[in-house]
């Protein structure tokens, strides 16, 4: 298989168990038993399966007046949007963005083998320095009684 196609089964079954756990923690809650602790629901979003995790709090209407889980399940989901985005752009993470190649000695030619240059010439200036504009301020006056006044609304009749 390759390796997306495993990566994304992964995902698929991660979003599985996340959409199993909080349909059981639903079942418990409705039963009043011993319920599956928060953390352990939050773990399974926070491993990937933040989109079932969200589907299955909508859907069953569970874990939604609760705010700190709430906003730590939209949080991971925030977390999980920034790396798609950074992965689509090819922003590493984990890599320097740009290999640092080794530093190599130059070799540097021997005295001998040197031959001066004769230094080039400076330009002659042919073009003619462009004189500075001037900038003139010309005051306008607004218009007298200001832009007309226009109703959308139709004309009243009055009596």
């Amino acid at each position: 298989m390759a390796p997306l196609t495993l990566i994304l089964a992964g995902l698929a079954l991660v979003n599985l168990i996340a959409f199993a756990a909080f349909a059981r923690d639903k079942r418990k809650a409705i039963k009043a038993a011993r319920r599956i602790p928060e953390r352990r629901l939050l773990f399974w979003a926070a491993v990937g399966g933040w989109p079932g995790a969200k589907l299955a709090q909508r859907w069953l209407r569970h874990k939604t007046y609760k705010q700190p889980f709430g906003r730590q399940l939209n949080t991971i989901g925030l977390v999980h949007a920034m790396l798609l985005l950074a992965m689509a752009l090819g922003i590493s993470l984990l890599a320097p963005a740009v290999p640092v190649p080794p530093r190599v000695a130059a070799a540097v030619p021997a005295p001998s083998a040197v031959v001066p240059q004769a230094a080039p010439a400076p330009p002659t200036p042919t073009a003619v320095a462009p004189t500075p504009r001037e900038v003139v301020v010309v005051p306008v006056a607004p218009p007298a009684g200001g832009p007309p006044q226009v109703s959308l609304r139709p004309p009243v009749a009055r009596p």
